[in-house]
């Protein structure tokens, strides 16, 4: 397990947040047309033409955020499998900084260190993980 691989998982999470946020605007958007639909019976074939091509963006943004999850997962199952041997220390450094998404300050607070030597103890735990690596 490399730093990037830490890395990676933390903009899995993120990217999948966005995509949710766009997943929910979407949804409203397709909310606002189907009422549109029950009002304006005139121009009914333009106005499914719309339903249907939001529907075709909401499937499609789905399936990109089923295919994230599938990666975030796999990896978050990577990562645990490897903290989960370390002192517990270590483990929860990592799990507070990539696992929750904790900021450094937040994880110094959490842990009651400084912030200086939360990174001493990050390189250790990184070490650490790339010996278990090999």
């Amino acid at each position: 397990m490399t730093k990037e691989e830490l890395r990676e998982y933390r903009w899995l999470v993120k990217n999948i947040a966005n995509l949710e946020d766009r997943l929910l605007e979407l949804e409203s958007i397709a909310t606002k047309i189907t009422t549109t639909l029950q009002q304006d019976v005139v121009d009914c074939s333009s106005n499914q033409s719309k339903m249907a091509d939001q529907v075709a963006s909401i499937i499609e943004l789905q399936d990109t955020i089923n295919e994230q999850l599938t990666k975030m997962y796999a990896l978050q199952k990577k990562l645990q499998d490897k903290i989960c041997d370390m002192p517990e220390r270590e483990k929860c450094l990592l799990t507070l900084k990539y696992i929750e998404g904790l900021t450094w300050e937040e994880v110094a607070v959490e842990m009651g260190y400084s912030w200086q030597h939360i990174h001493r103890l990050h390189s250790i735990a990184l070490r650490m993980l790339n010996k278990k690596r090999r």
